[in-house]
């Protein structure tokens, strides 16, 4: 089996021991400042960075497998010819590394009797910049939030475009995607790869605090980054409004930069969950509450990602639309707004839930109001106890009430007009003096001759 030290050794002596460096047109493996060679050491591979002489920069990839790690090579060969990855490549920027080819025997690795052996290695387009999760962590430690805010803008459109062409990642993680100029996004590491008629590549292995917690793999291979992908889009959103969320990522798997793998198979109980239900951003809290029903249900139900994002939108449009009925009503200033018919109802016999209880059941409710289940909420809000506690009828009385009246085909009714302002009185009239008649000049007597033009007229 190859080692971090075998490999080293063979990159040291490029000459001798990789010539597939000199089939890829030469160079020399970047070092650090202490003369040793720079390369990263993973769990599958060792990534070296080959700086060539025409100022192009590849990203040399050395599995650690005794076969090669076949599934591996297997997907990469085949970014050299597919169309799909063709289509992928030719975006603007594109979401995915460029260039791509295995080098069979690119390497000649010692074994411990002295013998030696031919080994592949990968290469593709190193990416300058660096890993959407160390961007984070340097954009909040400078207190940028617009460029927060612009992150996760960025994460929007690397998902769609990835799920426009069917390609699925599989092990979707902030340490996954690259940050290039400009912020666009990449993702690498392609060794769970795939999109139609592409090899099969290995299952996902991915981090505990991006995985569904039921720790199944979605029956579709097109829709193994929803969940994950929803995860980093909260992450971002609400690190945008609330810094102070962030949590710094540990080498122990399942610590991401907001949640915990706690948070996600327990969200009812999670302070993270029940923060975000309150943060000062409602895309933000809803799309927090489609994260927390979808934790809570098999990894087949969690929601395509288009689709929760576009409830999310939906739901706060209608949230601010609310708010602005309310404050264009003259009455709204001097009136609270009434408790629905069912809250008062409800209300005969009121109960206090614990805040912590409270806080979780209102955002399963609110889940399920974002994704218009009025009748399932209907039926939640008075199975769970919401119904009768006093805190929840003024939270979400409303919001119930609505949902009775779409249920029952009402529409919400419209703000009245605003009153116009009285029109100002009419200024008197004095009779006109009379006028002595005069008698009129001849034309000859005008001071002046008018043009045609001056009199606007047109020739026949």
């Amino acid at each position: 089996m190859p080692t971090p030290v075998t490999i080293e050794n063979a990159l040291r002596t490029p000459i001798r021991l990789a010539p597939g460096i000199t089939r890829l047109g030469g160079g020399a493996l970047a070092r650090r400042s202490d003369g040793a060679l720079a390369l990263v050491v993973g769990a599958d591979a060792v990534l070296g960075r080959l700086e060539q002489p025409t100022g192009r920069t590849i990203a040399l990839r050395v599995p650690l497998r005794d076969d090669g790690d076949q599934h591996s090579l297997d997907i990469h060969a085949a970014f050299a010819t597919d169309p799909v990855i063709a289509r992928l490549r030719s975006l603007s920027p594109s979401p995915i590394a460029g260039g791509g080819s295995v080098v069979r025997d690119g390497l000649l690795l010692q074994n411990l009797d002295g013998s030696s052996r031919s080994f592949p290695f990968i290469a593709m387009e190193w990416i300058v910049g660096p890993t959407l999760a160390d961007a984070v962590v340097r954009t909040i430690e400078a207190n940028d939030l617009v460029r927060m805010s612009m992150l996760g803008t960025q994460w929007y459109r690397l998902v769609q475009a990835l799920g426009d062409a069917g390609f699925s990642h599989g092990n979707l993680t902030p340490d996954n995607v690259m940050i290039r100029r400009g912020d666009a996004m990449v993702v690498v590491d392609y060794d769970t790869a795939s999109w139609p008629g592409s090899p099969r590549g290995r299952a996902g292995n991915d981090d505990p605090a991006y995985r569904h917690p039921s720790g199944d793999t979605p029956f579709a291979l097109e829709r193994r980054d929803d969940f994950a992908a929803l995860v980093i889009a909260v992450t971002l959103r609400a690190l945008a409004t609330d810094p102070a969320m962030l949590q710094k990522q540990s080498s122990t798997p399942g610590v991401g930069l907001l949640f915990d793998r706690a948070d996600l198979v327990d969200p009812g109980r999670s302070p993270k969950f029940q923060r975000l239900a309150r943060i000062n951003d409602p895309e933000t809290a809803a799309l927090a509450g489609i994260l927390s029903t979808a934790c809570e249900r098999p990894v087949d139900e969690t929601p395509p990602f288009e689709e929760a994002t576009r409830a999310a939108r939906a739901a706060a449009g209608r949230l601010r639309r609310s708010a602005i009925e309310r404050i264009a009503s003259p009455s709204a200033m001097y009136e609270p707004i009434p408790p629905s018919p069912s809250a008062s109802h409800d209300a005969g016999n009121p109960e206090r839930l614990a805040p912590q209880t409270r806080q979780a059941r209102l955002t399963r409710l609110n889940a399920m109001l974002l994704r218009q289940e009025d009748a399932a909420a209907l039926d939640y809000w008075k199975s769970s106890g919401l119904s009768t506690d006093e805190s929840a009828q003024r939270s979400a009385g409303n919001l119930i009430a609505s949902a009775r009246d779409r249920l029952a085909g009402k529409q919400p009714p419209r703000p009245e007009p605003a009153p116009l302002p009285p029109a100002p009185p009419a200024p008197e009239r004095r009779p006109a003096a009379p006028r002595c008649p005069r008698k009129q000049p001849s034309p000859r007597a005008l001071p002046y001759a008018p043009s045609r033009a001056s009199l606007n007229l047109r020739a026949p």
